[in-house]
């Protein structure tokens, strides 16, 4: 929650009763920005995980060279399209 939504919070809770559905506003606006930046963070790490498969994968075979140069996977990644949707042919 950033600092002033912080200090509106704390104002609130400092003047008492009367005022806990603008509280309770103040913590919905907070818990759906977290849970963006949690699905933000929930790509970015199945992004991660992706390549460290297919790196491993890769070294088993005796064979890394050449991975994620430039592919449409990670264009796709880094231009804010999802990869799957690169995937099933979308974008």
């Amino acid at each position: 929650m950033p600092l002033t939504e912080v200090a509106k919070y704390a104002a609130l809770v400092a003047a008492g009763t009367g005022n806990e559905s603008q509280r309770l506003e103040l913590l919905k606006a907070h818990e759906v920005e977290v849970r963006s930046q949690m699905a933000a963070l929930q790509d970015a790490l199945d992004l991660i995980t992706m390549k460290v498969s297919t790196y491993a994968d890769a070294l088993k075979r005796g064979r890394a060279e050449g991975l994620f140069v430039h592919d449409q996977v990670d264009d796709a990644y880094f231009s804010e399209v999802k990869p799957d949707q690169v995937a099933a042919g979308g974008a």
